[in-house]
């Protein structure tokens, strides 16, 4: 059975479920009970009351029967112990009588003109009431509908039908024009890797929501991954447009750099931000993204440029050093550089672990190990689990020649807090062959006896000695 990422709109509803073990199956109901008012919402206004309004019926009298307003002669009936005739807005008793007259019900013969008749109210009244009857019928057996399409598009999802469940979803946002219904379309889409189902779905659903972000981003990522960077164009554009516009510049090339990347044509993806981005060229933004994909294009003068406009604009900059680090020629030119960009930032600014970890790698490339050991000694000085430098620090100090250091360094990897796995064989591993170089094999053996799985495993019981025959 394919796991299909449940909805956010399900998720407080499963939760409270969850908590009363009401299992799976309520879970799975969760989704069209908490969609059917949206997508109901979404046609209500489609919906009308059938037959006309009471006002209507009011203004035009029944066939045969004068109009209800103005004063009308008749017979009136009395309350005293004689009857009169006098105009239906007289208000004065008639003579003989000894009571003013009751406006109670009057007969009026059909064709001939005295009183009211049967008033309008009371005449649409019927009517009225089996419209709305008729309409309330109609609501229920949409809603029904609705939530049989919305549970078989969902029970075909869990059963790894999930092309089936897309476009079930994406045929009831058209019909319903409500974007959460399209976005499930697109989400599922993706979950089926079917490009095209996935850019029709995101397609529809920026058209229903074109200023939200989340089917800008969607859309803009599938064309690009697809190589419709012509189609992608206008978007990016208008988007970097808002985002000038808002000052948000920074914020928004990182992502639209990370989607270029994307990109088939690496070259094309180039040309594409070299067209969007003529304007911002004093953004460092702008110029960290043109080095990034001229580094990917294989243009590796070109990043150089860049990033070294980008150097310019501005100064002690992290993500600058950070992409030089990674842009720049590998020859010893470019590393040292590329170090002193490093070296710069992390003087001005001491707590910089990802600056530090990227200069550590450069010295290593460049052969000076200690002061690589001493970068990543410092890092671990203000983050003293983070996983990556100790790592890193434990097989420098083993290239330094230092077992003690080496192995106080992955002994801290190994006890770090988490569950233990086959993700910690490394570590054991490394412990055993210091151990082992040290001379120690029962301690190499006590290190091998901690991997019981993973791909270390037989390479463990290889090491491990081996009874005669």
């Amino acid at each position: 059975m394919t796991f299909v990422p449940i909805p956010p709109i399900m998720q407080r509803s499963q939760s409270r479920w969850r908590s009363t073990g009401a299992g799976p199956v309520l879970a799975a109901l969760a989704l069209p009970l908490v969609l059917l008012g949206t997508l109901s919402a979404a046609h209500a206004h489609h919906q009308t009351d059938a037959g006309p309004s009471a006002q209507q019926f009011a203004q035009t009298a029944p066939p045969g029967t004068a109009p209800a307003q103005g004063p009308a002669t008749g017979t009136g009936t009395g309350t005293g112990t004689g009857t009169g005739t006098g105009t239906a807005s007289d208000t004065t008793p008639a003579a003989g009588t000894d009571a003013p007259a009751s406006r109670g019900p009057s007969t009026n013969p059909a064709g001939q003109s005295g009183g009211p008749g049967p008033s309008a109210e009371s005449a649409v009244k019927p009517r009225s009431a089996r419209a709305r009857a008729a309409a309330a019928r109609s609501s229920e057996t949409l809603a029904a509908q609705r939530v049989f399409q919305i549970l078989a598009a969902e029970i075909a999802a869990q059963r790894g039908q999930i092309g089936t469940a897309a476009a079930t979803w994406l045929a009831l946002a058209r019909e319903t024009r409500d974007p959460k219904a399209a976005q499930r379309a697109t989400e599922l889409a993706l979950t089926d890797r079917s490009g095209g189902r996935a850019i029709e779905a995101a397609e529809f659903w920026l058209e229903l929501e074109p200023e939200a972000p989340m089917p800008t981003i969607a859309l803009e990522t599938l064309w690009l991954s697809n190589g419709q960077l012509q189609r992608a164009e206008p978007l990016i554009t208008r988007q970097l447009a808002l985002a000038r516009k808002n000052e948000q510049l920074a914020e928004r090339y990182g992502p639209l750099t990370r989607n270029l990347l994307r990109a088939p044509d690496r070259t094309a993806a180039m040309a594409l931000l070299d067209r969007v981005s003529v304007v911002d060229l004093d953004e460092p933004a702008a110029r960290i993204a043109r080095a990034t994909l001229a580094h990917a294009a294989g243009n590796q003068g070109r990043a150089a440029a860049e990033i070294r406009s980008a150097a310019a604009l501005r100064p002690g900059s992290e993500e600058v050093a950070l992409t030089a680090a990674t842009v720049l020629p590998v020859d010893a030119p470019g590393r040292q550089e590329a170090i002193g960009l490093l070296k710069t930032f992390v003087d001005a600014r001491p707590k910089a672990p990802r600056a530090r970890f990227a200069l550590a790698r450069l010295y290593a490339i460049d052969g000076h190990l200690d002061a690589a050991l001493a970068q990543l000694n410092r890092t671990l000085a203000d983050e003293p689990e983070d996983p990556s430098t100790l790592f890193a620090a434990a097989h420098l100090a083993a290239e330094l020649k230092r077992p003690a250091e080496a192995e106080q360094l992955m002994r801290r990897w190994v006890d770090l807090p988490g569950e233990a796995g086959p993700e910690r064989n490394p570590g054991w591993m490394f412990l055993a062959r210091m151990a082992e170089d040290q001379g120690q094999p029962e301690q190499s053996l006590r290190w091998l006896e901690q991997i019981n799985e993973g791909e270390e495993q037989l390479e463990a019981l290889v090491h491990q000695p081996i009874d005669p025959l």
